[in-house]
């Protein structure tokens, strides 16, 4: 893919005419996925996909054009060829961009890393046996993921990872279920056991009828997976300087009278290696960008574009100005201590449903879901009726967060729409004193 992808990428560049410049980005994967069931594989298996995309600028003019990348090479020079005049059409007729970005060499990488995968003919027998007596639904994906970018300026950067996800739940009586997933490079066999061996032990304690809770403000735990679903919302406008400029911004005031508690730090990392550094554009994001620092808003996610219309410095964020790794830091609260730190409230092992309800403001809203429980005295008692929650997220990680745990999880993103993802979200667990419940 490597190959025929600089081959492409060197054939339109010579085809370029005076102050014509091309970018081109590539995604691509070989995936090996299965569905599951009522524990039985209703589904399996292999997808190899790719798609570039061409952005073209010509005289502040630009537009951007994707086509399918099969690798046979007729095929993708006719394409190419035909999506560039079609570029060079639409940009004669569009009026001049003033924010316009001329591609600039950014240097070159080669990133190529192999994981220890299962193979597709043995996950019936890795993953099923731990699940015979439960009901399980889930969906596994497995294989190399690819990202390539190329410029008309010298421009070269490649990346391929593999890995693997299982995100999965496994439904007891009255459908009331547990929802986990495991996912990284090297399937550990023993890891995913003890995965798997806590969530039926989370579900033989939702066979308690549940309590249905009045709706109010209650000390509360959520779990990393919890906060992984806060986190997608901060993401959607919550770190975006171009959002910001454009009064859409979900931490605004972080610019200016608000602050979070002293023990949030927030950053955006590469260290894990799970996916590229380089941009669509080709630009080489930092390794590890602090977003907030003990509570202070210490920078926000600005692309090159933004950078121009506004006259500040880029950081080299992605056309969407959202963090593609983002970490939250640990804090103190060690793992056997959850229970009894939390003494008497709720704990949230998923949200689900989350929205902003007042984006301006920093509220957001959604439902509690699978594992969640009524604790009283250190001990769970039993599961909550599925809740409505709306939150401020300026009290939420501000003057109501007591403690972050000592240790972190990381919750691989298993989206899989127009191609599968790759990044995730490292966070630990979060105890607060205050979380209010609407319905």
């Amino acid at each position: 893919m490597k190959t025929s992808f600089y081959k492409l990428s060197e054939y339109l560049f010579s085809q370029l005419k005076k102050e014509e410049y091309l970018t081109l980005d590539l995604f691509g994967e070989e995936s090996h996925f299965v569905r599951i069931n009522k524990s039985k594989i209703r589904q399996s298996g292999v997808v190899k996909d790719a798609e570039v995309t061409l952005k073209y600028v010509s005289q502040n003019h630009s537009s951007a054009r994707s086509i399918g990348f099969s690798g046979i090479e007729a095929e993708d020079l006719q394409n190419a060829n035909t999506a560039l005049e079609t570029l060079r059409k639409e940009c004669s007729e569009l009026p001049e961009d003033p924010f316009a970005i001329i591609p600039k060499n950014n240097g070159t990488s080669d990133i190529e890393s192999s994981g220890e995968l299962l193979n597709p003919d043995s996950v019936f027998e890795k993953i099923l046996p731990k699940f015979q007596n439960v009901d399980l639904v889930g969906f596994y994906q497995s294989g190399p993921n690819y990202r390539g970018n190329a410029n008309s300026m010298g421009q070269r950067h490649w990346f391929k990872s593999d890995e693997f996800s299982f995100d999965y739940s496994i439904v007891g009586k009255d459908e009331r279920a547990v929802k986990a997933s495991y996912a990284g490079k090297d399937w550990k066999q023993s890891e995913f056991e003890e995965k798997a061996n806590q969530s039926i032990e989370l579900l033989k304690k939702l066979e308690t009828k549940p309590i249905k809770l009045d709706k109010g403000t209650y000390r509360a735990y959520l779990a990393p997976a919890a906060l992984f679903d806060i986190m997608h919302i901060l993401s959607w406008d919550g770190f975006s300087e171009s959002a910001f400029r454009q009064g859409r911004c979900g931490l605004r005031h972080l610019k200016s009278e608000k602050s979070l508690s002293s023990k949030v730090t927030i950053q955006d990392s590469y260290t894990r290696g799970n996916l590229p550094r380089f941009n669509s554009d080709g630009e080489v994001s930092p390794e590890t960008l602090i977003l907030i620092e003990n509570g202070k808003l210490k920078s926000f996610l600005v692309n090159t574009r933004t950078a121009k219309e506004y006259n500040l410095e880029s950081n080299f964020a992605c056309d969407g100005e959202f963090p593609r790794n983002p970490e939250i830091l640990p804090g103190l609260l060690k793992q056997e201590d959850i229970l009894k730190s939390l003494d008497t409230g709720v704990y949230l092992s998923n949200l689900h449903y989350l929205n902003w309800s007042d984006r301006v403001g920093g509220r957001i809203t959604g439902m509690t879901r699978y594992a969640c429980f009524w604790v009283e005295d250190g001990e769970i008692k039993a599961p909550i009726e599925n809740m409505r929650f709306d939150e401020c997220i300026y009290d939420l990680l501000g003057e109501n967060l007591e403690d972050l745990t000592d240790s972190s999880d990381f919750m691989t993103d298993t989206g899989t729409y127009g191609h599968r993802a790759l990044g995730g979200v490292v966070a630990p667990g979060l105890l607060t004193k205050s979380f209010h419940f609407t319905l």
